[in-house]
């Protein structure tokens, strides 16, 4: 234990040993979220967190868009229940929606995540993230961003 506690508190590696710790034995992804105004062109948007156990499925979710992801996420889960964190995190904002922060718990062995926003705009509205590190995700008129938290 004092071992532990010696790396933990060390300010050399400590954010690393949290997030080998989170993947580990899970814990609590922080999200921060803002939505634009004019989001999605002034209408809802559907947001998906997807998280991945086994990294042997990333490579198949790495090229879809947003909207191929939603019309296939249903049998997606259904064939992959084992290599994924489920039940699937799913939300839906409308324009200028304030949202409350975000905490998603995370299952011990999640490896990487994947964030789906299905805008109505052209582009792949698809974004790799580090289920390990808490994120601000800020949607806008026609895309987000994910900024990852220092």
């Amino acid at each position: 234990m004092l071992l532990l506690a010696s790396l933990v508190s060390s300010s050399c590696g400590a954010g690393n040993i949290v997030a080998r710790t989170r993947q580990m034995f899970g814990g609590d992804l922080h999200i921060e979220v803002f939505v634009d105004p004019r989001l999605n062109q002034d209408s809802p948007v559907a947001v998906e967190l997807v998280l991945f156990e086994d990294k042997k499925l990333v490579p198949e979710v790495a090229e879809l868009d947003a909207r191929d992801w939603f019309r296939i996420r249903e049998q997606f889960y259904r064939d992959y229940k084992k290599g994924l964190q489920t039940p699937p995190t799913l939300w839906e904002w409308v324009p200028g929606q304030p949202v409350e922060p975000l905490v998603v718990k995370i299952q011990s062995g999640v490896k990487e995540g994947f964030l789906f926003a299905n805008y109505m705009t052209p582009g792949s509205h698809r974004e790799q993230i580090d289920p390990r590190k808490h994120f601000t995700l800020r949607l806008g008129e026609k895309g987000f961003r994910v900024i990852p938290d220092d």
